[in-house]
């Protein structure tokens, strides 16, 4: 009977949740990670729902122990985490009306407010105290209350300072505030009142989120007073609500490339605001990106930086706590941003937990939200399709740091930090971060007054007693280096040590993530006014798959402390068996070249002038293999010839057979297609193109595509010719750095496919969608959830009918026997 009983305990343990996986060599369990530990899981099936949604937190004020609260599609998940690794799914709060994919839930005063995208939903009030006697779990609740003078919600705020509740994402065009935020007394909280609401004064009314403060920031003409930051579609707004009678707008600003306004936050002195757009991504197409605003001037607000992540993945809720700022990135799942110097508009990524291991891509599935403000350090992430996640910060020596996230895979690898730290990072764990910049330091007698390599280095700035010396900690992190195929691995770089109190330098390494890392090279003391070169031999790494490199500097100490700054620059990794990149072209003979995707017809090529270049002719899209990893540097050179204009004619790069219109490269057509930043041939002679592609994105690619593409299927070619792929500079542009952080990708607007499909308006508020398709036959159509749900389907025509569907976020694929094609629509 014994042993019967431990073996149902075992069953039942591990049907309710998985126990603690370490972040080790990058993964914790299958879901990569860095720095970040998985404490354990509790699956959509154990909680009987289908998908996923918001999530917030209640820490027992009486026992202090630690709540999670999961939004689900057909209710609201309460779960105990007081022990982290058994974790206890309490039961279940029922929607109060139908089932949606939209619920959001606060907590004020011991207890829950919710509200959901559901029809005639209202807003639930839930007494959390109830979850200290809970028998026999999974239990099913009953609200205390329902507050219903408003029907369905996208979204609830509270100022818990204040005991107001704002309720967003409501009555979108209609009522006194057309959509604005709904003040609502919650101050008992099971006796809510209507305390009125909020009409912008900016270009929208409709908030879809908000902050709402007690304020106390640099602006001293709002201090004390009750501010609303709403993210309203089209751009951010600042409103003084104090008064609920009389809010009054203080200022609206926005933004370019704008796609949709989400959800943003404060840092915690209220100086910068950190805004996320949730679909610019996937329309513009490039990285994660958060917009971050000064609000030193509340009436007259500022774009301070933007601020782009390592992948394409959409960005949706983000928080800061402290100097962090904590992400729900969709299938990037949930990182981690260092702050500390966002003044200096120097900040990076430092850790993250990948809940959607499959892809990073710009889709809505993964993480939908996090909740990192438990004293224990426990952070809730809520999943599209995972459920819930409970994370928490490796412990030093736990085996879990997954410092070396990133992997390089082509050499030589260089960087010279000319436009972003590129594949190297800040560590998390030291006292001070290594910082970008051009010319001097600004402490007198140390320091570098130049860069050794470009305009731009990095250094330790060890001014300021306390906080930069003495004996501070600096340490710079290396990606992942496959060394596999090296024989001879080296590594150089430049270094400057000047200063009366200079302290130390070294190079360390290790492999696999772990164990104790290895000193490789040091240096003591000041080491002259000049830049000096280290080249160290790294052949005893040889054939490791995850060699890990970091610069660990320490400040010096004493009353001249300050007098250390340490500089490094013009990094290099190379195979000493391989000769120096001379940068020669590529040769079409050594190739296979291949159709690529489905856009390859009636066309042909032919390789000539001794395989140094690939003439297209008709219409034609080819593709050569070509293993290699863009970094922030990476550079194409080539020249172009056309003797008649087609509608594309590009070059980029690709890691699998389908279309990313944001890597291709367009330098002649008629069509808006690409990236057009260099969309300037003319004429019948060769034309030279050297472009940064390592400024418009990066990432492991394994293909080159050449395009010549012209639906007319004839009367058009393309000479592509001395292709050149090198890291910074090359050949006559030798120590000229060619990548710019300055510049902006322009984007075509016109899809390549065989479909191309346009629909329009998109967001749609109305009860039509009209399709435009660029084909004679019959397609179907289906209209999914981001959750994977048919909500209905039909047979193309120029409209469909679109008036059953709820607001929000859905796919639009349209297909025949051949081809499909998606596109992303909105509902209003």
């Amino acid at each position: 009977m014994k042993k019967l009983t431990l073996a149902l305990c075992f069953i039942v343990c591990s049907t309710i949740c998985r126990s603690q996986t370490p972040c080790t060599n990058g993964f914790a369990g299958s879901y990569p990670c860095k720095d970040y530990d998985l404490m354990s899981t509790i699956s959509l099936s154990q909680m009987n729902a289908s998908s996923g949604n918001d999530s917030w937190g209640w820490t027992d004020t009486q026992t202090s122990k630690e709540y999670a609260i999961i939004g689900l599609n057909n209710g609201t998940a309460f779960i105990d985490i007081s022990n982290p690794t058994s974790p206890i799914y309490l039961g279940k709060l029922p929607t109060a009306t139908g089932n949606s994919l939209w619920r959001d839930v606060k907590v004020y005063n011991n207890h829950a407010f919710i509200v959901s995208e559901a029809s005639g939903h209202g807003m639930q009030v839930f007494d959390l105290t109830r979850l200290r006697n809970v028998s026999n779990p999974p239990s099913t609740f009953s609200a205390d209350t329902r507050y219903t003078q408003f029907g369905n919600a996208h979204n609830i705020v509270i100022n818990e300072d204040t005991g107001f509740a704002y309720i967003v994402g409501a009555q979108r065009g209609s009522g006194p505030y057309n959509g604005g935020p709904l003040f609502v007394n919650i101050q008992d909280p099971k006796n809510p009142t209507n305390a009125g609401g909020f009409l912008s004064g900016g270009q929208r009314a409709y908030t879809h989120d908000a902050q709402v403060v007690t304020y106390n920031g640099p602006d001293p003409d709002y201090n004390g007073r009750e501010i609303l930051i709403g993210s309203n579609e089209i751009e951010v707004v600042i409103a003084d609500i104090t008064d609920k009678s009389n809010p009054v707008t203080i200022s609206t600003i926005q933004y370019t490339n704008i796609g949709y306004t989400h959800q943003g936050w404060f840092t915690d002195d209220m100086r910068y605001f950190l805004l996320g757009d949730e679909t610019d991504e996937q329309g513009v197409g490039f990285n994660t990106r958060t917009i971050i605003f000064d609000f030193e001037d509340l009436d007259n607000p500022q774009q301070h930086m933007i601020y782009n992540g390592p992948t394409p993945a959409i960005d949706h809720n983000g928080y800061v706590k402290g100097d962090k700022f904590y992400l729900a990135n969709y299938r990037a799942g949930f990182r981690v941003i260092d702050i500390s110097d966002i003044g200096n508009t120097n900040i990076n990524e430092i850790g993250y937990f990948d809940t959607y291991p499959s892809s990073n891509s710009a889709s809505f599935n993964g993480a939908w939200n996090i909740y990192p403000y438990f004293n224990s350090g426990n952070i809730v992430i809520s999943d599209i399709e995972g459920g819930f996640f409970l994370v928490r910060k490796s412990e030093p020596g736990d085996g879990g740091g997954g410092d070396c996230s990133s992997v390089v895979t082509s050499f030589p690898f260089n960087e010279s930090f000319e436009s972003s730290f590129g594949f190297w990072e800040n560590a998390s764990d030291d006292d001070l971060n290594w910082t970008r910049n051009s010319g001097g330091t600004p402490s007198t007698g140390t320091g570098p007054t130049a860069a050794s390599d470009g305009n731009t280095y990095i250094y330790v700035e060890a001014s300021g007693n306390g906080t930069g010396y003495p004996n501070k900690s600096a340490v710079l992190n290396s990606p992942c280096l496959n060394f596999t195929n090296l024989t001879s691995p080296s590594l150089t770089f430049q270094y400057h040590m000047l200063g009366s109190a200079i302290n130390n330098l070294t190079v360390e390494a290790r492999i696999d993530n772990q164990g104790n890392w290895s000193s490789i090279f040091s240096r003591n003391g000041a080491q002259g006014s000049n830049w000096n070169t280290e080249t160290i031999d790294l052949s005893s790494y040889s054939g490791e798959a995850s060699v890990q490199l970091r610069f660990n500097v320490i400040t010096g100490n004493g009353s001249q402390g300050w007098q250390s700054d340490i500089a490094i620059d013009d990094i290099s990794i190379i195979d000493e068996t391989t000769p120096p990149p001379t940068c020669d072209s590529i040769d079409f003979r050594n190739f296979q070249i291949t159709p690529f995707s489905n856009q390859d017809s009636a066309g042909d090529f032919v390789v000539n002038n001794t395989g140094t270049t690939l003439s297209l002719t008709n219409n034609t899209w080819k593709y050569i293999p070509y293993d290699y990893t863009v970094t922030p540097n990476t550079v194409i050179e080539f020249e172009f010839r056309s003797s008649s204009q087609g509608e594309i004619h590009a070059i980029g790069f690709e890691n699998d057979n389908t279309l990313t219109s944001t890597r291709y490269f367009k330098v002649h057509g008629t069509q808006n297609y690409g990236v057009t930043n260099y969309d300037n041939y003319s004429g019948n002679d060769f034309t030279t193109y050297v472009i940064p592609v390592g400024s418009f994105y990066t990432g492991t690619m394994d293909r080159l595509v050449f395009i010549n593409d012209n639906d007319g299927g004839s009367g058009n070619n393309s000479d592509f010719s001395s292709i050149k792929i090198y890291e910074g500079s090359c050949g006559r542009y030798n120590n000229q750095q060619i990548v710019t952080s300055s510049i902006i990708p322009v984007f075509g607007n016109e899809d390549e496919d065989i479909m191309a499909l346009k629909i329009y308006p998109n967001p749609v508020s109305g009860q039509v969608l009209e399709v435009f398709l660029n084909m004679d036959q019959t397609a179907s159509y289906e209209i999914i959830s981001i959750t994977g749900q048919l909500i209905s389907k039909g047979n193309v025509t120029k409209t469909i009918d679109v008036s059953s569907l709820n607001p929000g976020v859905y796919l639009l694929k349209v297909f025949n026997d051949s081809n499909q094609i998606t596109k992303r629509l909105i509902k209003r």
